[in-house]
């Protein structure tokens, strides 16, 4: 989490326009300064984050402290686990969920935490899957 703090800590606030939010959240994946310019707000001294950096860091560390392979075995349906080429999950934990729940497991090539973000890719997995769940 430090890293993630300091990193966060050396993006400059305010921002002057949107431009410069893609910019600074948009290396190395261009999806991710997109996003990220969903996630500020207009004040009176420029673009500013909608939320703290110590809350969104909080938020972070509570998906590391928390355990929740139990809550996998209450899912009765089939499921399609898409992963991220370079994903933020520990290397292997996705395929382990896979297998707990007996799940389709695919990691998308070229595809970083906003998987989705390679439309085409992404809703041609979850079209191929979709099938399988009547």
């Amino acid at each position: 989490m430090a890293d993630l703090a300091a990193w966060f800590g050396a993006v400059p606030q305010p921002f002057a326009c949107l431009r410069v939010v893609r910019e600074a959240f948009g290396h190395p994946r261009r999806e991710l300064g997109d996003h990220m310019a969903e996630c500020v707000e207009e004040r009176a001294d420029g673009l500013r984050l909608l939320t703290e950096i110590r809350d969104a860091l909080e938020l972070a560390a509570g998906w590391t402290r928390e355990a929740r392979w139990a809550d996998l075995d209450a899912v009765r349906c089939p499921a399609l686990l898409i992963e991220a080429e370079e994903s933020v999950v520990p290397p292997g934990q996705m395929v382990a969920m896979a297998e707990r729940l007996g799940a389709r497991h695919h990691v998308l090539p070229g595809t970083g935490h906003l998987v989705h973000a390679d439309e085409k890719a992404f809703l041609g997995l979850v079209e191929g899957f979709l099938p399988l769940c009547r």
